[in-house]
């Protein structure tokens, strides 16, 4: 087993893993594109929406106290069925020079979950942890999701073993579908490895899945036409 790397945070999306192979080919696209505009993309409609990105940055305005370009941005930012995610943001501060209001673009066009929509903390004795750095073996993780609409919660280890799902599934300890509600998925497992562990929340039809491996599973849940939201690796000592 590989030596676990620093734990990224919310302050450094750029140090995440990869999610699957496909970021890790749409990544070393963009890399390759800075050297050779002509460079082959993994997939045809990824040509298409960085150059529908960088026509947004191009059209930012350079001083301006209107903030409705804001939701604009924020708005085309949704609109295409795939937006760009994390190898946007490698792309952006790795090779373009970008100003800071291209910069604040990038991550508003880059998909992040809502503050309530994926969180988690651990727990030891009783007491909730105070640093999301510090989880150790035998801490409890408590998962809460709220997906706005049909959803499924699985935690996997970082081998891509699944350890719990919700809301049918080990693990699992309340699901609520009341009307007009949202809907709240909790899992809680003991940690009972040191590895990473890894939260995907896929929103959409995909309870019929089966208990696949964590890059089989995103996979098939994308080609469901699932949204996919994640949070970083838990690091496990």
């Amino acid at each position: 087993m590989s030596a676990h790397k620093p734990r990224a945070t919310a302050a450094d999306p750029i140090d995440w893993p990869f999610l699957d192979d496909a970021e890790r080919a749409e990544s070393a696209w963009l890399l390759a594109r800075d050297a050779d505009p002509a460079a082959p993309a993994p997939s045809p409609q990824l040509p298409s929406e960085y150059d529908e990105l960088e026509g947004l940055l191009a059209d930012l305005p350079s001083v301006s106290s209107d903030k409705s370009w804001q939701e604009a941005v924020l708005n085309a930012g949704l609109a295409p069925p795939r937006p760009p995610h994390r190898a946007a943001w490698k792309w952006a501060a790795g090779g373009a020079a970008l100003t800071t209001a291209a910069a604040i673009a990038v991550i508003a066009l880059w998909p992040r979950p809502e503050a309530d929509e994926l969180e988690w903390v651990t727990r030891r004795n009783g007491s909730v942890r105070s640093s999301k750095d510090d989880v150790t073996v035998g801490d409890r993780l408590i998962v809460t999701a709220r997906p706005q609409g049909n959803g499924e919660l699985r935690v996997y280890r970082g081998d891509g073993v699944l350890v719990a799902r919700c809301p049918r599934g080990p693990g699992c300890q309340g699901s609520t579908r009341d009307a007009g509600d949202a809907g709240k998925q909790v899992i809680e497992i003991t940690l009972d490895a040191p590895v990473q562990y890894h939260l995907i929340l896929a929103i959409g039809d995909v309870e019929a899945l089966p208990e696949l491996s964590l890059n089989t599973y995103v996979d098939a849940a994308r080609a469901a036409g699932a949204r996919i939201v994640t949070s970083s690796a838990i690091d496990v000592h």
